[in-house]
């Protein structure tokens, strides 16, 4: 069984055994709103309503595996400001609305997204915290990096592994610890190959996280991302670590 270590070396290979381009793990060059984990404390300026389609404000609630099985997803419940909300806070809060959506609290054996995409700039809330890039290209780029496999992996570095099966890493650890692609350093027909791919494949179910060895729309993202950049792996390793590790299985029993 691969562990832990060897799968870090064999990143850390990238560099030298792919050349320059596949040099990209690094702190991610984005944005994460801290206000948006203030939805519905006492200083935050709304309150989560049930999903309407004609309510201004938007968010991306609730974790659901059922429903959240594709990179591309909608939002599942509607903001109303709060009586006492000034104007002034609830424009600057919602200026911190972003299309991507990281998962906090995965597992890794029901769930099928690290990060989500919404067509439209919704609030994150308490399981999506978004992201902000300002350029819908690379916005695609990064979520079909994050749900690669080689992308859930580097989540697991940060999130730990505390709970056998879960992953869980809070705001500052998205903003200042999970090596992310720099999607910023690619070229403009690399970023312009990768948003394709994402329009292609974006309502595509994907399997549970932990069965990248038999999920074949995983599988053509991972394909993909490693010919993009120039990756020479064989991914037949990781995808056996993946699917017989035990940090990726189970429920909630603690690693000792």
């Amino acid at each position: 069984m691969a562990s832990f270590g060897k799968f870090w070396r064999v990143l850390e290979s990238f560099g030298e055994s792919a050349g320059p381009k596949a040099r990209r793990f690094k702190p991610p060059p984005l944005i994460l709103n801290l206000e948006n984990q203030l939805l519905i404390t006492a200083q935050g300026p709304f309150n989560k309503v049930a999903r309407s389609g004609r309510s201004k404000y938007r968010c991306l609630w609730n974790n659901d595996a059922a429903a959240q099985q594709a990179m591309a997803v909608d939002h599942d419940c509607s903001l109303e400001a709060k009586h006492d909300a000034t104007v002034e806070h609830v424009k600057k809060t919602w200026a911190t609305s972003g299309r991507v959506h990281l998962n906090n609290q995965v597992r890794y054996g029901a769930q099928r997204l690290i990060a989500a995409y919404t067509d439209v700039p919704v609030l994150g809330g308490r399981s999506w915290p978004n992201a902000t890039l300002n350029n819908k290209a690379h916005e695609k780029a990064l979520v079909l990096w994050c749900n690669s496999t080689l992308g859930m992996l580097l989540y697991w570095v940060v999130a730990g592994s505390r709970h056998r099966g879960r992953g869980m890493m809070g705001v500052k650890a998205f903003s200042e610890s999970f090596p992310v692609l720099d999607v910023s350093s690619l070229d403009g027909a690399q970023i312009d190959y990768l948003s394709y791919v994402f329009d292609i494949i974006r309502n595509k179910k994907l399997q549970p996280l932990n069965a990248a060895r038999r999920d074949p729309v995983r599988k053509a993202i991972d394909e993909v991302l490693l010919d993009v950049l120039g990756i020479d792996l064989d991914m037949r390793p990781v995808y056996r670590w993946v699917s017989g590790d035990r940090q990726f299985h189970a429920n909630d029993l603690s690693i000792r």
